[in-house]
């Protein structure tokens, strides 16, 4: 397992989490899901416009990897 850091910033809102998933697209699905869910901090954020939509995953070293990553597990995969 990888650990992954998603940031997503949409419609003026900031979204993170950090994961551990087997790949980067399962790390992508299950963001989607816990943001789906509303299980996601969001923060409304006034430094972007509201129309800019930016997405960024990064693989996170295993010697910076802390606690609070979360182990993805999707209903399908």
């Amino acid at each position: 397992m990888t650990a992954y850091r998603i940031q997503a910033r949409v419609g003026g809102k900031y979204l993170e989490a950090k994961l551990d998933a087997p790949s980067d697209r399962e790390a992508l699905d299950k963001f989607v899901e816990l943001a789906s869910e509303d299980k996601l901090k969001v923060e409304d954020t006034s430094f972007y416009m509201s129309n800019y939509t930016c997405i960024t995953l990064e693989e996170i070293d295993e010697s910076r990897k802390n606690r609070d990553v979360k182990t993805a597990s999707t209903s399908g995969a």
